[in-house]
C-alpha cells in the first residue's frame, strides 16, 4: 500500500507544514526550502546585469535577516568562526576582508530579527565548472589561500558561459563554509543560512555547490581504522521519527527533488517502515550488507524500472527516510543535495588532504550540488540546461 503521493512541481510559494491544529511540526522546517523562480528581469548568461544581492522574502517567518558582510566587522566575524569551528577552519580577519573585496555579494551574514549583529556567516565564491577539468581539490588552492582571490567576477563568468554554450560549462556558486556558533545550533540557524545561500544562487541562475566536510569520519575511523571514505558515504541510520514527520520534512523540500524523480515520487509507508526498522549500519559492514545494499538487492529492480535509472544512495535516503551516517554530508543530502558523479555513476569530487587542519573530517572535502545537470553526472537531469532546486 502506498502511504502518500507527492506530486513534485515548481512553485514560487512555500506552504507551511503543520499538524491538524495548524502548528508547525518541526521548527527547523520554518526556513527557506522551496524554489524561488528567478524574476523575469533577473540575470541571464549575458554578464550585462549585476547579481541580485539581497533577497527579500515577504511573509517568510524565519529567524534571521540576511545582508552582505562588512569589512569593519571582520574581527568580530573571525571570532564567530573560531567559536563555530574551533580548529576545524583557519581564517584571519585580513582574509575575511579580502573575500569581501573580491566578491562582496557572496559574503553573507545572518542576523537575528531586529538585530544587526551577525550570528551566522556563509562564504560564496564563483567558479566556472569545466567538465574536462572537473572540480579542483585543495581548499587553499580553490580559495586562493582563503582570500577568494580565485573567484570569477560575475560579468566574466556569465559571458564565458554564454560563449561556450550552456551544455559545455556551468556557472557555480561554491558554498565554501558556514559558521554558526554552537549556542545557535539548535535553532536551525545553520540550516537557514545554507538555504539562503541556495536561494541566492537560484535567483542568480548559479549552481549551488557546497564544498563540505564529512565531519564524522574521524570518529568512524576510530571504530574501524580500515574504513574507506566511499563505503562510509553509503552508510545510513534510521530517521528517528514517525512517517508523518518524514512526510512533513519531504513536503518542505519537495520542489528540490522534482528533477530526480521525473516530476513526482511516491513515498511508500511500508518501504519507510521496513528500512526504519533496520539498525544503524555497522561501520565494519561491506556495502552489500548495509541498508542500501539490501535495498538494491530487494527493491532496487522495481525502482530502477519505475524511474528508468539505477537508484543512488541519495535516492535511497529520500525514498526510505534513512539518513547518511555522516552528520554534515547527511544534512546536505537530506536537504535535497546530490553528489557529483563521474561517467560511470560513481561518487566523484571527494578530495583527501583538502583541509588538513580539520581533524574531524580527516582533512577531506566533498563537493555536492543543489542544482542538477548532466555535466555533474545527474542522469535524470534534462539535457538542455540545469533544473534549479
Amino acid at each position: 500500500m502506498f502511504g502518500m503521493l507527492f506530486k513534485l512541481f515548481y512553485t514560487s510559494s512555500i506552504t507551511p507544514i503543520t499538524d491538524k491544529r495548524g502548528i508547525f511540526m518541526d521548527p527547523k522546517l520554518k526556513t527557506i526550502t522551496g524554489v524561488i523562480l528567478p524574476p523575469k528581469d533577473g540575470n541571464g548568461f549575458s554578464g550585462k546585469k549585476p547579481l541580485v544581492g539581497a533577497i527579500f522574502l515577504p511573509k517568510w517567518g524565519g529567524n534571521l535577516d540576511f545582508r552582505a558582510a562588512r569589512e569593519d566587522e571582520a574581527d568580530r566575524l573571525k571570532l564567530l568562526y573560531e567559536k563555530a569551528w574551533g580548529s576545524g577552519i583557519r581564517i584571519s580577519a585580513d582574509q575575511l576582508r579580502a573575500s569581501m573585496r573580491n566578491f562582496p555579494d557572496g559574503q553573507i551574514v545572518g542576523c537575528e530579527k531586529g538585530s544587526d549583529t551577525p550570528v551566522s556567516m556563509i562564504n560564496i565564491m564563483l567558479a566556472l565548472f569545466d567538465p574536462k577539468k572537473g572540480f579542483e581539490p585543495g581548499y587553499e588552492r580553490v580559495t586562493g589561500g582563503r582570500t577568494f582571490a580565485t573567484t570569477v567576477p560575475p560579468d566574466v563568468l556569465f559571458a564565458e558561459v554564454e560563449r561556450r554554450g550552456n551544455g559545455n560549462s556551468l556557472p557555480v556558486a561554491f558554498c565554501i563554509s558556514i559558521a554558526v556558533p554552537p549556542e545557535y545550533g539548535k535553532g536551525g540557524y545553520a540550516f537557514e543560512t545554507l538555504n539562503y545561500a541556495i536561494m541566492f544562487s537560484n535567483v542568480n541562475r548559479l549552481i549551488p555547490a557546497p564544498y563540505s566536510a564529512p565531519r564524522g569520519f574521524a570518529r568512524a575511523r576510530e571504530k574501524n581504522p580500515s574504513l574507506d571514505i566511499m563505503d562510509y558515504l553509503h552508510m545510513t541510520r534510521p530517521f528517528g521519527h514517525l512517517f508523518p514527520a518524514y512526510l512533513a520534512k519531504i513536503g518542505a523540500i519537495c520542489n528540490r527533488l522534482a528533477p530526480a524523480f521525473g516530476g513526482r515520487t511516491i513515498l511508500d509507508k511500508e518501504l519507510f517502515a521496513r528500512y526504519q526498522n533496520r539498525p544503524v549500519d555497522s561501520l565494519r559492514a561491506p556495502r552489500e550488507e548495509t541498508a542500501f545494499g539490501l535495498f538494491r538487492k530487494i527493491d532496487g529492480g522495481i525502482y530502477e524500472w519505475k524511474y528508468g535509472r539505477p537508484l543512488t544512495i541519495e535516492d535511497f535516503c529520500i525514498l526510505t527516510g534513512r539518513q547518511l551516517l555522516d552528520p554534515v554530508i547527511g544534512m546536505h543530502v537530506g536537504n535535497g543535495a546530490r553528489f557529483i558523479r563521474d561517467g560511470e555513476g560513481r561518487i566523484a569530487a571527494v578530495f583527501a588532504d583538502s583541509r588538513p587542519e580539520d581533524p574531524a573530517a580527516l582533512g577531506y572535502n566533498i563537493v555536492l550540488s543543489y542544482g542538477y545537470h548532466p555535466l555533474l553526472g545527474h542522469r535524470f537531469a534534462p539535457v538542455e540546461g540545469a533544473e534549479r532546486g
